[in-house]
């Protein structure tokens, strides 16, 4: 997937110089505490971009042990984590705006971040050049855990049912924090922006939906179980 990523030293701002960049990898982990996922970018010429990343902690967290989902660009130029915005227009192509460093991430964030991230980039980078990606096609299901608290971050459950290799019993969920790690799920497994947004709009009125012929690729079927 590409998409373009703008500088600009406030998020908020549409003021930016835009670059394209291409996404090679995605992963998404936990340790029971603090979750995360992170895409692997690399710019026209070849080179690694910079990692896109979120974090939070998971529910039964309290005090200061609680980590809000906050989006981070890991940049190659800097080594630094800047704050990072998702852009996701109806029509056209989507954009990630990177504000300043982060003068105050959390250590154990930062510390969890960059331990994953550096593993997940050693990974690649031994991994095989060329490999035979199964995919899958199936009913997408997801369902909003925590809607009838509609002021807190949004949990997400989702469901693959598969059309082909469907098992009975019960189902191995993938679980989201937070519209954009959402909206970016549904854009890395290659829905449209137009298509990823009205799904989530009608997520926000009905609670729970589910998507029809959704295709798969083997490094998210793993995350089902399949």
């Amino acid at each position: 997937m590409a998409l373009y990523i703008g500088f600009s030293e406030n998020c908020d701002t549409g003021d930016y110089m835009p670059e394209r960049i291409v996404k090679v990898i995605t992963r998404r982990t936990s340790n029971g505490k603090i979750s995360m996922w992170g895409t692997l970018h690399v710019n026209p010429t070849g080179g690694f971009a910079g990692w896109l990343c979120d974090s939070w902690t998971e529910a039964g967290a309290s005090g200061d042990e609680v980590l809000l989902p906050q989006l981070h660009w890991l940049s190659k130029e800097d080594d630094k984590f800047h704050l990072a915005k998702f852009d996701v227009p109806a029509v056209g192509m989507s954009s990630v705006y990177i504000g300043q460093v982060d003068s105050e991430i959390e250590p154990r964030r930062e510390a969890y971040l960059r331990t994953t991230l550096a593993q997940w980039e050693n990974e690649y980078l031994t991994s095989d050049s060329v490999q035979t990606e199964r995919t899958v096609e199936g009913n997408l299901d997801i369902h909003w855990e925590n809607s009838n608290d509609p002021d807190a971050t949004p949990r997400y459950m989702l469901l693959f049912l598969s059309y082909k290799y469907f098992k009975g019993g019960a189902q191995q969920p993938e679980r989201i924090v937070g519209d954009s790690a959402l909206q970016a799920y549904l854009l890395d497994i290659h829905f449209t922006p137009k298509d990823a947004a009205e799904w989530i709009e009608q997520l926000k009125r009905k609670a729970s939906v589910s998507i029809p012929n959704v295709v798969l690729a083997s490094q998210f079927l793993a995350e089902y179980g399949q």
